[in-house]
């Protein structure tokens, strides 16, 4: 598995930028910059598991916290109706998965892949 993603990653970086330049024009800003895109294609060449544990771990960090609000304000707003109830199981949720995010189980959820791409980089040195 290790050999195969060493071959994907690189390769899906290089599709990446491609994708990026074939895709310029227009008005961008912020975080719809190509630029990230480029980034990303770039960083998926030079040290692709590094880059993917990267965008693997800054997803996780924003989609849980965020995932676990949704998932409470639904939960709260089926069991006591809407409005106000909604809002107080979003901020309950999202303060659960801030607690889960910031706990030593968040990283011990992703040694796996930064052992991965510890011993990538000693192979590469």
């Amino acid at each position: 598995m290790h050999s195969l993603l060493r071959v994907v990653l690189p390769v899906l970086g290089v599709l990446l930028i491609l994708f990026q330049v074939l895709h310029l024009g227009g008005s961008y800003g912020g975080l719809d910059s190509p630029v990230w895109g480029f980034l990303l294609g770039v960083g998926l060449i030079v040290a692709p598991f590094t880059a993917l544990g990267m965008l693997v771990m800054y997803l996780a960090l924003v989609g849980i916290p965020l995932g676990l609000g949704l998932l409470g304000a639904l939960i709260w707003a089926e069991q006591f109706g809407k409005g106000r109830w909604a809002l107080i199981g979003f901020v309950a949720g999202g303060w659960l998965g801030f607690k889960f995010v910031v706990s030593d189980s968040f990283d011990r959820l992703f040694e796996p892949l930064r052992s991965l791409g510890d011993k990538a980089n000693k192979e590469q040195k």
